[in-house]
């Protein structure tokens, strides 16, 4: 499985529309989520730090819910990734 990886607020407007499963390396914001809902419609993954998943708003929670969306648990090994290279993390099957 191919996730891409979301550095910062501002590249969240440079993702492709086609992406399914993103991790965002940084503490969304439920306006944040909103945004890459529109850019990428058809994402049915995202995944945040562990330790940010306890720290969510309601809001930002509710709304993956409503959408249909699974919070994923971050893995340490992304949020150090280098993503100038390489904007994805691969995890196989």
């Amino acid at each position: 499985m191919k996730i891409r990886i979301i550095s910062s607020r501002e590249e969240i407007s440079t993702v492709s529309p086609k992406e399914r499963h993103v991790h965002l390396a940084f503490f969304p914001a439920t306006q944040d989520l909103y945004e890459l809902l529109d850019t990428c419609p058809r994402v049915e993954s995202i995944g945040v730090q562990r330790s940010q998943i306890s720290r969510l708003a309601k809001a930002s929670v509710n709304l993956l819910e409503r959408e249909r969306i699974k919070l994923i648990e971050g893995d340490g090994l992304m949020q150090g990734k280098h993503t100038e290279k390489d904007p994805y993390y691969y995890i196989k099957p």
